[in-house]
């Protein structure tokens, strides 16, 4: 019998940004883009990251590029979107503890959305 967490587990080895969002990219007039700010780096799970990164594009009102991110991650990963779906409720509810009012009814959305 399957659980609704099958696919969360990983191995925790894969270099993670800690704090990556839209603005900690930094596009060059060459077109090149760069990640910025790594002080939060550490070595941890690739798809809960992901899962955090999506929501951050979504609580900045982002989704289109939110869902270019997701499905370009999950492409270049060799991943199923499901993987990273599977954290977002987690990853919502871990934010909701720090959120603001505007940013709750997206946050329950999700939590409500990715639920079932």
């Amino acid at each position: 019998m399957q659980s609704r967490f099958d696919g969360l587990q990983q191995s925790h080895d894969k270099l993670c940004h800690g704090d990556f969002h839209p603005r900690n990219i930094l596009v060059h007039p060459n077109g090149k883009h760069y990640v910025l700010d790594w002080g939060h780096a550490t070595q941890g799970n690739s798809h809960a990251e992901t899962a955090r990164t999506y929501l951050m594009y979504l609580l900045e009102n982002k989704k289109e590029e939110g869902e270019y991110y997701l499905n370009r991650f999950c492409e270049l990963a060799n991943i199923p979107r499901q993987h990273i779906e599977k954290w977002m409720r987690i990853v919502a509810a871990a934010h909701s503890l720090k959120a603001t009012d505007a940013y709750m009814n997206i946050i329950n959305n999700i939590v409500d959305v990715f639920e079932h």
